[in-house]
């Protein structure tokens, strides 16, 4: 099971988001080996977060409202973006920050957890996520979690990029 936590966000919100790094290296180490069954290869989860004046007519959402959900058979790939309260993610500390993120994917997940998708085990994957969520190792020691970085070698003669 492959599982990716991207972000969509105005720089001041992006900042404040850093931590969705080592939230999304913790559900790979703990996810990869699980298997919920056929029906989903990947899931891709988006945390959205904007200046409401970027939107017209300016409106913040509350957090966890999912604005996107799409599911493909062929490809076996769910995609979900799930917004975070713009106002109150500025305001936040880490340790909210944090807690704004879970609680935003739970609520997220828990709105998708009723597709009809067949052959996937929708309750055992909310429940693994959930209860990885909740650990909050990821929160008082992130640097467990930092994805490894990837070295590429570069061949300017063939415009090619080589991971090492």
């Amino acid at each position: 099971m492959k599982i990716h936590l991207s972000t969509e966000a105005t720089p001041l919100a992006k900042q404040r988001l850093d931590q969705v790094i080592s939230i999304d290296a913790n559900l790979k180490k703990e996810l990869s080996d699980k298997n919920y069954g056929e029906g989903i290869k990947e899931i891709f989860v988006v945390l959205n977060s904007y200046d409401p004046v970027f939107s017209s007519p300016p409106k913040d959402f509350e957090t966890g409202i999912v604005v996107q959900k799409s599911f493909s058979r062929r490809y076996k790939t769910l995609s979900v973006t799930v917004k975070i309260n713009y106002a109150t993610l500025v305001k936040a500390d880490e340790k909210q920050v944090s807690s704004l993120i879970k609680d935003a994917i739970i609520i997220g997940f828990d709105e998708i957890k009723c597709l009809p998708i067949k052959k996937f085990d929708m309750e055992a994957f909310y429940e693994d996520v959930n209860t990885i969520l909740c650990d909050e190792r990821w929160v008082t020691h992130p640097e467990d979690y930092q994805p490894e970085p990837f070295d590429y070698q570069v061949d300017f003669n063939n415009k090619l990029w080589r991971r090492l």
